[in-house]
C-alpha cells in the first residue's frame, strides 16, 4: 500500500467516525438525586447495647417501637453533681424509651445469641435531657443523662452501654457525647467507641 493510500484510508476512517451522527444536547434536569431509606424509618427503630459473650458491645436493633420521649422527670432539680450545681429544669430530661429497653435487659433471642448486660437489674431509672448542655470540639452537642442511682461504680461496660445507647437514640449517626451523672456525681464526658 503507497503512503498516498494509507494517507486518505486514514483521514476516510476517521471522517467516519466523526460523522458518527452523535449530537451534542444541552443538559436535561430530571429532579432530586435517588436516595435510599433503610427500613424501618429511624423513628421506628431504636439501637440498643448489650455485651456479647467477647465481653465487647454488640448493637442490636429493635424495630416498631420509636424513640418517643416518656413524661418529664418528677424531680427537675436533680441530686447529683453536674460540675453546674443543680440541674436546670431544662436539663431534667425526661425517659427516653431505648434507655428503658437496654435497663430492661436483653430480651430472650438477645440471650440466645448470647448477649447479656453489665447493668444492675435495679436502682436505676434514666433521664436525657431535651437539649444539649453544651456544645464541644467540632460542634459536637453533649446530652446530659441522670441516673436515680449512683454511677461512678458502674463497671467499664455498663457505662458503655448507657453512653452507646444514649448517643444513638439522641444522634443516628452517632455524633454527640454524653455526660452521666447520678447520685454520686458525673462522670467524665464521653462518646460511643463502638
Amino acid at each position: 500500500m503507497t503512503p498516498y493510500r494509507r494517507i486518505t484510508l486514514a483521514a476516510a476512517l476517521l471522517l467516519t467516525l466523526g460523522a458518527c451522527g452523535i449530537q451534542g444536547t444541552d443538559v436535561v434536569e430530571s429532579g432530586e438525586a435517588a436516595s435510599v431509606v433503610v427500613q424501618p424509618p429511624p423513628a421506628l427503630r431504636m439501637t440498643l447495647f448489650f455485651v456479647g459473650g467477647d465481653g465487647r458491645l454488640a448493637p442490636v436493633v429493635r424495630e416498631g417501637q420509636g424513640l418517643d420521649h416518656g413524661p418529664p422527670d418528677p424531680t427537675p432539680t436533680g441530686s447529683g453533681d453536674t460540675g453546674r450545681g443543680d440541674l436546670r429544669e431544662s436539663d431534667a430530661g425526661r425517659p427516653l424509651k431505648p434507655l428503658a429497653a437496654l435497663l430492661a435487659g436483653p430480651g430472650e433471642a438477645d440471650r440466645a445469641a448470647g448477649l447479656g448486660t453489665r447493668l444492675p437489674a435495679e436502682g436505676h431509672e434514666l433521664f436525657v435531657s431535651e437539649g444539649a448542655i453544651k456544645t464541644g470540639t467540632y460542634g459536637v452537642p453533649t446530652f446530659l443523662v441522670r441516673s436515680t442511682g449512683p454511677v461512678k461504680t458502674l463497671e467499664p461496660l455498663a457505662v458503655q452501654q448507657i453512653v452507646c445507647t444514649a448517643v444513638f437514640a439522641k444522634d443516628p449517626a452517632g455524633v454527640v457525647s454524653i455526660s452521666l451523672s447520678g447520685k454520686d456525681g458525673t462522670l467524665p464526658t464521653q462518646s460511643c467507641p463502638a
